[in-house]
């Protein structure tokens, strides 16, 4: 089990170290540019990236997760909404997220402002307060992930604004600090148990030389935290 810390450079040794030491496959999650490093005669299986190569992967359902959010904050009053999060030029399925709640919103209706930074983000609640201030018009926010979603409630309760009285925040994960506890926020809920239990299944298939295909999409939920309002019948 080997940790990047996001560094690029350090996951090129692991995978240099893990091929030494003769292993038979590697799951790897991953937003660095390594593709050149990753070769189809080492058993490849990616969670929630695809690279250039025909490598295997495994991801949630992020059209349908942008979808469901622009749809949440409709059905809870939202008119003027805004998207909020980071990319990276390295391609993944995690920019969806952002796509399709943009199109679904404006199919829906609304309004939809975006504050799409490069990563990584230094200071992402200074971002969104100048962001907010210049849309003071903006009742509902998707993140692009829960965290994010936790530091623009800090940016919204700076500018002494309500959560979800004025602005409504819906995130995208399904985080908790336990099992037993609620969500932290709103949010659009990942099957992780069954992504990572898939990821080893094809990766055991990829190695057992059975056919796999090459992108596995699971489904997505949304779930109430407390940063959205009732749903208006």
């Amino acid at each position: 089990l080997c940790n990047s810390d996001g560094k690029s450079a350090k996951e090129y040794e692991y995978i240099q170290m893990v091929k030494q030491n003769k292993v038979d496959g590697i799951i790897g999650i991953t937003y660095s540019d390594i593709d050149q490093y990753i070769s189809t005669t080492l058993p490849f299986v990616s969670i929630d990236r695809y690279f250039t190569e025909d490598v295997i992967y495994v991801t949630a359902d992020n059209i349908a997760g942008g979808k469901i959010a622009a749809n949440e904050l409709k059905k809870r009053g939202a008119k003027n909404v805004a998207f909020i999060g980071g990319h990276q030029e390295i391609p993944n399925e995690t920019k969806n997220r952002r796509k399709h709640f943009q199109l679904e919103a404006e199919r829906l209706g609304l309004n939809c402002a975006v504050l799409d930074l490069h990563e990584p983000i230094s200071d992402l609640i200074s971002e969104v307060e100048r962001f907010l201030v210049a849309h003071p018009e903006i009742d509902g926010i998707f993140t692009i992930t829960d965290l994010a979603a936790v530091d623009v409630i800090k940016a919204i309760k700076k500018l002494e604004k309500r959560v979800p009285e004025d602005i409504q925040v819906i995130g995208f994960d399904g985080l908790k600090m336990t099992i037993a506890t609620d969500y932290l926020v709103s949010t659009i809920v990942q099957p992780v148990e069954e992504m990572a239990k898939t990821a080893v299944a094809l990766l055991l298939d990829v190695i057992q030389g059975k056919g796999t295909p090459s992108r596995t999409v699971l489904p997505v939920f949304f779930a109430e935290g407390n940063t959205t309002k009732n749903v208006i019948l």
